[in-house]
C-alpha cells in the first residue's frame, strides 16, 4: 500500500498497519518520549554528542530510522518486519511478548517506507515464474525497487 513520501512515511505506514487513529506527529512525540525514558538502552545507537539533535529531529520531522522503528515496536508491542532489496529485518519489541501482532513495511533503502498488506486469498493473482509461482503483489514490490534505481 503506497504511503505518501512526505517525510512521515515510516510513521504513517506503522500507524496504518497498526490500525491507530493518531497523526504521525503524535507518534513521533511518543517515540521521542520513549527514547528519552529508555536513554541507557538507546544511547548505544545514538552518539552522546548527537543525542539532543537526534531527538529534536525525530520530533520535528526528520526521517525515521532503525532507532525509531525499535521505539515504535516497544511502544505498540508489535513486531515490525522490514523488507527491502537488501533482505529482511525483524524488529522485536522489548520484553519479547509471545503473542504480538506483526506488521510488514517495504523499504526502499535510504528513501521510503510503504505499508505491505496481504491480499485476501481469493484476490491473490499468481504468476508462473518458471519453477515457482509468485504472488503478483510481491512482483509489484520487486518491480518498484528495480524501477527506483536503488540497487
Amino acid at each position: 500500500m503506497r504511503i505518501e513520501g512526505d517525510g512521515d512515511c515510516q510513521f504513517s505506514a506503522v500507524l496504518l498497519l497498526a490500525g491507530l487513529d493518531e497523526t504521525p506527529q503524535m507518534l513521533r512525540l511518543r517515540v521521542v518520549a520513549w527514547i528519552m525514558n529508555q536513554e541507557a538502552r538507546f544511547k548505544q545507537w545514538i552518539p552522546e554528542d548527537e543525542w539532543a539533535e537526534y531527538l529534536c529531529g525525530i520530533a520535528d520531522h526528520e526521517w525515521g530510522d532503525h532507532v525509531s522503528l525499535q521505539a515504535m515496536a516497544d511502544i505498540l508491542q508489535i513486531e515490525i518486519r522490514v523488507v527491502s532489496e537488501l533482505g529482511e529485518q525483524v524488529v522485536i519489541p522489548v520484553g519479547h511478548p509471545k503473542e504480538c501482532r506483526t506488521i510488514t513495511l517495504a523499504y526502499q533503502v535510504d528513501w521510503h517506507y510503504d505499508a505491505m498488506v496481504e491480499a485476501p486469498a481469493s484476490n491473490l493473482d499468481v504468476v508462473d515464474a518458471g519453477a515457482v509461482s509468485v504472488p503478483v503483489s510481491i512482483l509489484r514490490v520487486v518491480k518498484r525497487f528495480a524501477l527506483s534505481g536503488v540497487a
